[in-house]
């Protein structure tokens, strides 16, 4: 199965930069903040997605520097808050972020926006907040127990165009970027 960008995406002066297994990241080059899109193709299928999502007790074994996750708000299986601690590399100090996941399904594909919830819970010392950190997943059934997973933290005002904006402007490293894909290629979900 072929990767690419939709329509809407192409619209956004993306570039191919990073390639790992099955995975692409897409960058903006020159732009005013670190923008990506990662995509991959895995074995899957929507509702073993949502289900690896869905548990907060599973994402330390699947998610790249997640020390721990609790859910905090569940207003459904498809509507829930959790907050998540990460471990950084040296010289770095742990983070964490409480994010909303809010699912929504259309024939074929699955859309998981993730959006900032810092205000639930109170920061707590040796964490550094992450307050400004969002995103989506775009997820697409391929058949045959396949799936097309898309994934940007951040938003832009337009479905399918993101942005990523940290605290202060600061750019990401390319470990993200990395560590995202390393996820993508081995959580076979």
């Amino acid at each position: 199965m072929a990767l690419g960008l939709s329509q809407a995406e192409e619209e956004i002066p993306w570039e191919k930069t990073l390639f790992k297994g099955d995975v692409v990241v897409y960058k903006v080059p020159d732009s005013a903040f670190r923008e990506f899109l990662a995509e991959g193709v895995m074995k899957g299928s929507i509702e073993k997605f949502k289900a690896l999502l869905r548990d907060p007790d599973l994402q330390p074994e699947w998610l790249p520097n997640c020390m721990e996750t609790a859910l905090i708000e569940s207003k459904s299986p498809d509507d829930f808050t959790y907050h998540m601690k990460l471990n950084v590399p040296f010289p770095f100090e742990n983070r964490d972020l409480v994010q909303r996941l809010v699912f929504s399904e259309e024939e074929g594909y699955l859309e998981v926006a993730i959006i900032n919830r810092t205000e639930l819970v109170p920061e707590q010392k040796g964490l550094v907040r992450m307050p400004q950190i969002g995103g989506s997943w775009r997820v697409r059934e391929l058949g045959g127990d396949m799936i097309n997973p898309k994934f940007s933290p951040g938003f832009r005002n337009e479905r399918l165009k993101y942005n990523l904006s940290r605290h202060g402007g600061k750019k990401i490293s390319t470990f993200d970027e990395d560590a995202l894909c390393t996820f993508m290629v081995t959580s076979q979900t």
